[in-house]
Formats: C-alpha cells, structure tokens, sequence
C-alpha cells in the first residue's frame, strides 16, 4: 500500500481504500465469521463528462459516483444502490444533473439479480443512462473497479454482479468502456453505467422462502434467479404469497 514513484495513486482514497476494506473483511471472516460483512460495490464508481454547454456556451465539468451493493450482512440482507465502505457521497439527484449539464438521464434503476444469493441476499447495484444532448461533444473519464473480479460473497454465499459501463454513439456503435481512462462521447451519445452488487451471506438453500417471494415482488430477483440459485421450482407460488401479504 506504500507506493513508490513512479507508480500511479491518482484517485487512490476512491477505489484502493475501498478494496482494502473488504479484503479486511474476507480476511477476519476466517475467524470471526458472525460479525463481518460479504463483500460490497468495492468501488466509487466515478464518471467525468465535460465539455461546452450549448444551452450558454459556458464550459462545464461533472463529477458523480454511481452507488453499488452494499455486503450483505450475518443477520440480514445487503442494502441496494447505497454508498458504503469508505464512501459518504449521496446520489445526484436526476433534476439537479439535467438543469445543471447537457445531459438526459434516460434511465436510474436497480439491476436485478445484481446482489450475491445467499441466506442473506447482497444489495443490488443501480442501472444509470445518461444521454448527450444535441450539439453537446464531450470527454469522459471513468474510475471504476470490480469491471473484472465481482464482489465475493462469504460463508456459501454467492458473488455478486461485476460492473461494465457501455457508450454507444449516436450512429449506433457500441462498445464497451475500460474501468479507467478518458473516452469522447460525441453529442448523442448514451453511456450506460451497470454498478457492481454485492456479495450473499450464507448458503442460498438456507434463505427463508418468503423473503424470495419478497425479492420477487420487489423485482430484486428475477424468476430466472429464484429458479436456478435458490431452487425454487415455481417462483410464481411464492410472489403470490407476498402479494397477498403485501396488501394484507
């Protein structure tokens, strides 16, 4: 962690500092398994865009961290789309960042199926889209980890969703962005932003089945998911419940 010039420690309290707080979490789980938490987001999670704003002609600058899964817990299931870790930043309003920049954001959502299964599921990352508006040419930069090595999970549970961040052009050219660096973003362009999850805690078999049927309810679990990592054989039976319950 000392590092030596001339290696690189720009945006070092952003992304190492959160991964040292979850390997020191991994590492205590060996013998203290009762009072840590699976692994988080791991990262900030930082987007840049900057460039001229056609609505003034002034030149803008805006800097947002997108928030991830939050580790679920020995006692109970992660927290969606949360700031956690070393992180204290809340979510930029979509109001504030359309009225402010040339930007749309076209979709602000949590991504199912994103948090590690377990008998505690891990939070849930978020879905953020932003668009260029027309005449706004801009230069990205991303900072973002956990795009290769998804959040663990501990004790049985399952990792959680890597992140991936994908520009795709006004001509319809996709492709996918690498977690640091700048890219351009002609005017028109949609950058969509996958946060990763969080780790589960626990074996998924010994998770309470009316909680699946709330994570199904919820949309924080697909059917798919229900089936494959819980064994759910008819997810639908369960949903019901919690519908019921839900308007009891």
């Amino acid at each position: 962690m000392n590092a030596a010039f001339p290696a690189p420690v720009v945006y070092a309290n952003h992304e190492i500092s959160h991964r040292v707080a979850d390997m020191v979490m991994g590492a205590l789980a060996s013998f203290l398994p009762r009072q840590v938490m699976a692994c988080s987001q791991g990262t900030s999670a930082i987007l840049t865009l900057g460039g001229i704003d056609p609505r003034n002609g002034r030149q803008y600058v805006s800097y947002e961290t997108i928030k991830g899964g939050y580790g679920a817990r020995p006692n109970k299931d992660g927290i969606n789309c949360i700031a956690s870790g070393i992180s204290n930043t809340m979510n930029t309003p979509v109001e504030i960042m359309e009225t402010s920049f040339p930007v749309r954001i076209e979709r602000y959502a949590i991504n199912p199926d994103s948090g590690g299964a377990g008998r505690y599921r891990g939070g849930c990352g978020a879905i953020r889209v932003w668009r260029l508006l027309d005449g706004a040419d801009a230069i990205g930069a991303l900072c973002m980890e956990r795009m290769t090595s998804p959040p663990f999970g501990l004790l049985g549970g399952t990792a959680g969703a890597a992140a991936a961040v994908k520009l795709t052009t006004a001509d319809g050219a996709a492709r996918l962005l690498p977690g640091k660096g700048a890219f351009s973003a002609p005017a028109g362009s949609i950058i969509e932003m996958t946060t990763p999850g969080s780790g589960g805690f626990g074996p998924p078999a010994a998770r309470d089945r009316a909680a699946i049927g709330r994570d199904l309810l919820d949309g924080y679990v697909s059917t798919a998911s229900a089936q494959h990592d819980y064994g759910i054989a008819d997810p639908q039976v369960l949903r019901k419940a919690a519908e019921t319950e839900d308007g009891a």
